[in-house]
Parts: C-alpha cells; sequence; structure tokens
C-alpha cells in the first residue's frame, strides 16, 4: 500500500485550531493559535491497529495526523517522517519516534479513555464545522454525508461539499470519516480503502446493511 502524501495547505481563510477531546473522542472545546511552526517538537510512532500499522504524529500542541491501514512498519514509518518533515516546513523543530507513545494512543482510543487529548488542525471555518460535527458522533453511530453536513450547521444539499472535506482528513479514527456512508446504503468510499472501514465499523458493532443515522432525515446522500 503506497504512504498517502500531505500537502501544507495555504489556501486563503484557513487557520490553526486547537479540538480537546473528552474521554469518548468527542469534541469540547476549540482554540485557535498562531500558525509559526519554528521550534516545535514532533513526535511519531508506529503500532499495529486493527490487522494493520498505522503511524500517529503529534507536535508541541496535539495530534496532528494518523493514517492507518498499511501492510508493513516499513511503509507507515516512510509515511511518518514524509508527514513530519512536510509539517515542519523545514523549520528549527525537532523530529522523534515514540513507538510505546503510539500504542498507548490507540490503547486510550480502545478503552475510550481520551480525556486531555487534542487534534491540531490546520482548517478553514467551513473544515473546522464539518470536523467538529464528524467528532460528536460517537462510537456505534453513523451518519449521511447530508446528515453531516446539517450537524455541521449547513443544508444537507451541500453533502458534496462535505465529502470533500473528508476526502482531506489526516487524523483517521480521531476524526471518524469511517462513521459517515451513503443514505442509500452500502459502505461508501473511504481514504484508506473500503474493507478498512468495513472492519472499523464491525469493530465499533456498527451494522452497514441498514440506516443507522445520526439524526432524523436520514435519506439524504
Amino acid at each position: 500500500m503506497m504512504p498517502h502524501r500531505h500537502k501544507t495547505r495555504t489556501h486563503k481563510g484557513a487557520s490553526h485550531y486547537l479540538v480537546s477531546l473528552n474521554r469518548n473522542g468527542v469534541a469540547e472545546s476549540i482554540e485557535i493559535r498562531a500558525a509559526d511552526p519554528n521550534g516545535l517538537i514532533y513526535r511519531y510512532g508506529i503500532c499495529e491497529f486493527a490487522g494493520a500499522y498505522l503511524y500517529a504524529l503529534e507536535d508541541s500542541f496535539g495530534l496532528c495526523a494518523l493514517e492507518p491501514a498499511f501492510r508493513d512498519p516499513e511503509s507507515a514509518l516512510a509515511a511518518a517522517k514524509k508527514c513530519a518533515a512536510q509539517l515542519a516546513q523545514g523549520s528549527q523543530s525537532v523530529i522523534v519516534r515514540d513507538d510505546i507513545w503510539a500504542s498507548l494512543l490507540m490503547e486510550s482510543y480502545r478503552q475510550h479513555s481520551l480525556d486531555a487529548t487534542r487534534l491540531h488542525l490546520y482548517a478553514t471555518g467551513f473544515e473546522l464545522a464539518v470536523w467538529k460535527a464528524l467528532a460528536a458522533l460517537p462510537s456505534g453511530c453513523k451518519a449521511s454525508y447530508g446528515e453531516l453536513a446539517r450537524l455541521a450547521g449547513q443544508k444537507p444539499s451541500a453533502a458534496r461539499a462535505v465529502g470533500s472535506v473528508l476526502a482531506k482528513n489526516r487524523i483517521a479514527l480521531f476524526l471518524p470519516c469511517h462513521r459517515i456512508i451513503p443514505a442509500k446504503g452500502g459502505i461508501g468510499a473511504f481514504r484508506w480503502g473500503a474493507n478498512y472501514k468495513e472492519k472499523l465499523l464491525q469493530m465499533e458493532g456498527t451494522a452497514t446493511t441498514k440506516n443507522s443515522f445520526a439524526g432524523a432525515g436520514s435519506g439524504t446522500a
């Protein structure tokens, strides 16, 4: 499996946000921070999860990347190093490896004990609204793209725009885009593969053969 590439986005209106999660992974508070990457400490780690390898990457402020579904640790390691270098942008930041930290992070995810975990997001206002609504979806719950748009304060017709935001997700599981499925049924698209998406939903005890959406009006896209 080829590692995914991430480019630092500089589009107009984007800012750096810190999203604090409660123990169940639901977004509780949001603050904005300066975008200067100099002097940050980046920590990444490789571990196994759900039958594959993943890397997690955080900076001095919070978790900024997590990619699953690598077939071997070497591929995950290469992707982690590449992502860390891109985020550091050639600054004087320090980059260290800590596989124990990554394993403990995923164990906290399994055990629903994510108190004080923070996500470091770079987003526009619209993207932040989508990420916040996505982080509010509890384990075992799913939503359609139109439903997620409504939860983000948009009209259901914004489903396609919401899908475009999800395609940029670089913090899998903690921003659970695997819980977003087509209203008409089926598994739908997933950046890290439909089979892995199905496995994650099965781990959460979520059936994909029927609609069990987060709110009313699940007939949207």
